[in-house]
């Protein structure tokens, strides 16, 4: 029969950690090797709060490599190779150490989105109303000022001249005297 080793307290202590990561704050004096297991489980919202709440500590040289993973995740490597890349070229001209921490390249990158989206925002936001603009002014306005009659008066009770001649030829027209003769000729027989 084959026995299993129980765990270590420091084994147990991590799993709790790791179970209850959504709870940690503060991670104070807590040694790297143990905060880089527990972290290693966290989301980018835990990793942030826990970057957040710990005081008076770096963690970036335990946390770092997670925000270049997430950088990856949420940028794709395209994104990431070529942050990479603008670094070393810094590095090479000015002959100094940068430093920098995948927080700091990750809340910049999302700042940088965020304004961008502004602009388009704005600019879609433009074309609306000048879009708005040009339909407004082409759009039918009401006049509410009567231009002056140009009618001519006429000797036939204020018709005008060649309308009552339309007028009466119609009404003179073979078709308009037949209906005339067929509606009085239906309302004898009844």
């Amino acid at each position: 029969m084959e026995t299993t080793k129980a765990p270590s307290l420091v084994e147990l202590c991590i799993e709790t950690a790791i179970d209850n990561r959504k709870y940690l704050g503060d991670v104070g004096d807590v040694d790297f090797k143990f905060l880089e297991q527990i972290l290693s489980h966290c989301s980018k919202e835990q990793l942030m709060h826990i970057e957040k709440r710990t005081k008076g500590r770096d963690l970036s040289p335990v946390t770092d490599k997670f925000w270049k993973r997430i950088f990856r995740q949420e940028f794709g490597s395209k994104a990431t190779d070529e942050l990479i890349q603008n670094i070393e070229e810094a590095k090479k001209m000015k002959q100094k150490k940068i430093s920098y921490t995948w927080l700091k390249l990750y809340q910049a990158k999302l700042k940088k989105l965020e304004e961008e989206e502004n602009e388009v925002g704005e600019r879609v936001k433009r074309l609306y109303e000048k879009d708005g603009a040009r339909k407004q002014s082409r759009q039918v306005r009401v006049c509410n000022k009567v231009e002056p009659s140009r009618k001519r008066k006429s000797n036939f009770g204020g018709q005008n001249q060649p309308m009552s001649k339309v007028r009466k030829r119609f009404q003179n027209c073979l078709e308009v005297r037949n209906a005339r003769a067929m509606k009085t000729k239906k309302a004898t027989n009844y």
